[in-house]
């Protein structure tokens, strides 16, 4: 107490005490630290891009507090050569906390109308825990030694994510038998125009898969 207030302070300890005196108490009442891992994003459906090559997510920001290294991340159940990437457009499988990715699946690789995977982000928690030791013999000098130990933890976290993907199928038909006919050549346009596919009919329905809204 007196090296706290009025006591002498040759080596100038006095403000670094206090700090510690003060950080301890508030440690004391919050408790250690949790080690943990969280993935947050505006929204859990993909969309097409301009190309209507892949679907995107949108940003998908990692969190972490209190982790040893980096976040790794995979997907389970996702459609083949889905990847998670970065805001460069580059693969990767584990980031620093607070980056932000996207995940990125072929339109090709899209057979269901909706398509529903994971993407996991797993960490190793690290918590420095303190003990205090002291000698329980009174015949000791009572010099009390503080030690502090890591403590690892694994953490993880998983966010569910939608392909919603439109499919129309077209068939061309007699309307005074109706059976197919084949050998018509047909068009599909967007709301402004634009050809979205086209085709010869057969007498089978054809088949257009990702439109984009419109």
């Amino acid at each position: 107490n007196s090296v706290k207030t009025t006591g002498s302070d040759g080596y100038g300890w006095r403000k670094y005490i206090k700090q510690l005196v003060a950080d301890a108490k508030e440690a004391k009442q919050d408790g250690y630290t949790k080690p943990s891992v969280s993935l947050s994003a505006s929204s859990t459906t993909l969309t097409l891009s301009s190309d209507k090559k892949y679907y995107y997510s949108g940003e998908i920001t990692v969190k972490a507090t209190s982790i040893k290294g980096k976040v790794s991340l995979s997907l389970t159940d996702a459609p083949k050569d889905a990847k998670i990437v970065n805001t460069s457009d580059k693969e990767v499988s584990s980031v620093d906390a607070g980056t932000k990715v996207k995940i990125k699946v072929p339109t090709s690789s899209v057979s269901n109308l909706e398509t529903s995977f994971t993407i996991k982000a797993t960490a190793t928690g690290e918590v420095y825990k303190s003990y205090m030791y002291k000698p329980s013999d009174s015949n000791y000098q009572p010099v009390v030694i503080g030690v502090l130990f890591p403590e690892t933890s694994t953490v993880n976290a998983s966010k569910k994510f939608t392909i919603k993907s439109a499919q129309v199928e077209i068939v061309k038909v007699d309307t005074e038998t109706n059976k197919p006919l084949a050998g018509a050549k047909l068009e599909l346009r967007d709301s402004k125009g634009n050809v979205v596919d086209s085709w010869t009919s057969t007498t089978s329905a054809h088949i257009i898969k990702n439109l984009p809204e419109g």
